[in-house]
């Protein structure tokens, strides 16, 4: 007969209250050969022996039915009772898993008592039989005796009478505090000494089976469990309650709880690192910066140290003195953080320029890395000037990523994403334009000055085709840069190096651009002339979308220039019938509101702010009111203006523009015609650097 059919029955009927222990069933399983139990997912169970032939195996008993059935069943499909006794444990559970989260001190344990026969621990009530266990049993409850330094070593108590729980009764209960029955002194005390006596063994006549302690209370608030987090590693618990009185946790509610801490994460993530960043980019301000104006520099150098820094005092301070704290507040309002980026995109744009400037930087720094070695050894930093000086343009990058990360988190959570999803875009667009402007900077031998040029719209490498006179020439590689109001070709240089080198070779300017869209031999090609001369550049893209990209950039930037050849020409006219379209839609897009008449043409508003810092600029708006001519405002610019947004223009001084519109932000917008310096313009400049002529 196999050893684990060796026990009594009879012992095995008695209730729950008596000293058998029920379990939940975790998953189906259906018996596939004799001897073994079909069960299911949900059903209470009776344990009765671990089977010793088949280990992995349980012999159970069924509750539901009558009469009970009995039969094996893997024991990972049951899920252990916390008030499962340490003997127990060791029957049914493989020992050598000990280190388990030791829970209440109230639990007693049997093992305690036979070591320690002095100590008072909870028992059974003398009326409660118990089951007769024999073999695996008796051998199971002597190794666990047989090693009292190791079981008594995890033991915590309070003083020599506390009583010590088991360490695997309390792995059980550690998250649950119970309240035992009385304990009954003087036949734990007189089990304890048998026990250490015969060294474990059980003996048959005087002491038949293993007591075991009394059911365990059932916990009515099912809330109070959920608040114990599992030790990782720890069985499943559970309490002596049907599966219909627990209550299943909503996944909805689950995820939008994941989502939000992930949200928290991305926003200390990026709190933390601008920290970081300020404190490197103080390193190169009050560090490498500072300690070179004392140093000096050599005499070759002389105003190149400027070159190597180009704005990154400006961003530091910046950083350091408002964008640092307005994040810092985030962790509070998480709603701020959209709102943060969107409203100082403009100063963001600080990186542009930062990048423009990164690649005559580096040659400098290249040049006199010796000097610049020798500084880095004085002010004790670990990382070169060339480390830190990258930082800035991995840091404006780094911000897409995050945000991209929060709006995945926010989406998940069900949040309202229009003002992030904004942010996300406006964040993608500024790394592009750096890295746009760090391409450009690369850019040698072009004579003009590309910040007069307008926004660059496109940049990509083609294959052109020179055809002048008919005569073709030999397909080459070039970059070619397309802004809005010329086209660059140039020739790349240091081909596989991380900073490539572009040298120029011929432009177009776009009031002279004509383009035929489709060339029959090839999809991928379309053609650009200048118009008034026979030379034809034939461009091969490297696939069909960027080829459609750069046709429809250049479609729409001819056809803007017809636009306002035709609102030169007839502005009253242009302006009744473009009423509601795209002047009026970049004039409304833009943050500034221009004011106009309906039946008359566009004429520069009043600033009704008298505060101060407008009355100097008050005599330009009235000129503007007197040089009115034909519905436009002929004036001359009075000093030069970089153009810091990409709706606005660069002017130099002597140039005459024409007023389209102003603002109370005391913005006009001006269309500045071609000259021999530059291509026709328009967009914003301050008043302040205009004056009327008449």
């Amino acid at each position: 007969m196999p050893r684990w059919r060796s026990f009594r029955l009879p012992k095995r009927t008695r209730p729950l209250s008596g000293g058998c222990e029920q379990t939940v069933v975790l998953q189906d399983f259906v018996a596939g050969s004799v001897g073994e139990l079909s069960i299911q997912s949900g059903q209470t169970v009776e344990l009765l022996e671990r089977s010793g032939e088949r280990p992995g195996w349980c012999l159970v008993r069924t509750t539901e039915h009558s009469p009970p059935q009995e039969g094996l069943v893997p024991s990972s499909t049951l899920s252990v009772s916390h008030s499962r006794s340490s003997v127990d444990m060791d029957c049914f559970f493989p020992p050598g898993k000990e280190n388990y989260p030791v829970g209440s001190s109230e639990v007693k344990s049997e093992s305690a008592a036979s070591l320690q026969p002095q100590t008072s621990v909870t028992s059974l009530p003398t009326g409660s039989p118990g089951p007769k266990r024999s073999g695996t049993t008796g051998n199971t409850l002597k190794k666990w005796l047989t090693s009292p330094v190791r079981r008594l070593s995890h033991g915590k108590g309070d003083n020599t009478n506390a009583k010590k729980p088991n360490n695997k009764q309390r792995k059980r209960d550690g998250r649950k505090s119970v309240e035992l029955g009385p304990p009954h002194q003087d036949s734990t005390e007189e089990r304890g000494r048998r026990g250490v006596n015969s060294g474990g063994e059980e003996e048959a006549e005087d002491e038949p089976h293993t007591p075991l302690p009394p059911p365990m209370e059932i916990i009515k608030d099912p809330s109070a469990q959920e608040e114990k987090t599992p030790e990782p590693g720890s069985f499943p618990v559970l309490g002596s309650v049907t599966p219909s009185d627990q209550t299943p946790r909503d996944p909805e509610t689950e995820q939008k709880n994941k989502a939000m801490r992930g949200r928290m994460f991305v926003l200390n993530e990026m709190v933390q690192t601008e920290r970081d960043y300020v404190k490197d980019l103080g390193v190169i301000v009050e560090g490498f910066m500072r300690r070179i104006v004392d140093k000096g520099v050599p005499e070759d150098m002389t105003g190149k140290d400027k070159i190597v820094f180009g704005n990154i005092h400006q961003i530091y301070d910046w950083h350091k003195e408002f964008f640092l704290c307005e994040l810092e507040k985030c962790l509070q309002d998480h709603d701020r953080l959209a709102e943060l980026f969107i409203k100082h995109e403009r100063r963001l744009h600080m990186y542009v320029i930062y990048c423009q400037n990164k690649p005559r930087s580096e040659f400098v720094v290249a040049e006199y890395d010796g000097f610049f070695e020798e500084v880095q050894q004085e002010v004790n930093s670990r990382l070169s000037i060339s480390d830190y000086l990258i930082k800035p343009i991995q840091r404006i990058t780094k911000y897409q990523l995050l945000l991209k990360d929060f709006l995945k988190y926010s989406t998940k959570a069900g949040l309202d994403c229009k003002e992030i999803e904004k942010a996300v875009e406006l964040m993608s667009l500024v790394p592009k334009q750096c890295n746009d402007m760090m391409n450009l900077g690369r850019l040698q031998g072009y004579e003009g000055k590309l910040t007069a040029q307008g926004k660059l719209l496109q940049q990509d490498t083609f294959f052109v085709t020179e055809q002048d006179s008919g005569v073709l020439s030999r397909s080459k590689e070039r970059r070619v840069f397309l802004f809005e109001q010329i086209v660059i070709f140039s020739e790349l240089l240091r081909k596989g190096s991380s900073t490539p080198g572009y040298q120029f070779k011929k432009s177009i300017k776009v009031s002279y651009l004509s383009m035929e869209e489709h060339v029959e031999s090839d999809p991928c090609k379309f053609v650009l002339s200048c118009r008034g001369s026979s030379e034809r550049l034939t461009l091969q893209a490297a696939n069909i979308d960027i080829k459609k990209e750069w046709v429809q950039s250049i479609r729409e930037l001819l056809d803007l220039q017809i636009n306002f050849l035709t609102a030169l020409q007839n502005p009253q006219e242009y302006q009744k019938k473009e009423s509601g379209g795209s002047l009026s839609r970049q004039l409304s897009n833009s943050s500034r509101s221009s004011s106009s008449h309906p039946s008359t043409p566009l004429k520069p508003s009043t600033t009704p702010n008298g505060s101060p810092a407008h009355n100097p600029n008050k005599h330009v708006e009235e000129e503007l009111d007197e040089g009115e001519c034909n519905g436009l405002s002929s004036v001359l610019v009075t000093q030069d203006y970089n153009a810091v947004k990409e709706d606005e223009i660069c002017v130099v001084v002597g140039e005459k523009v024409q007023i389209l519109a102003s603002n109370q932000q005391n913005m006009c917008l001006v269309y500045r015609p071609a000259n021999s310096q530059s291509p026709a313009a328009e967009g914003w400049v301050p008043g302040h650097v205009l004056s009327s002529t008449r």
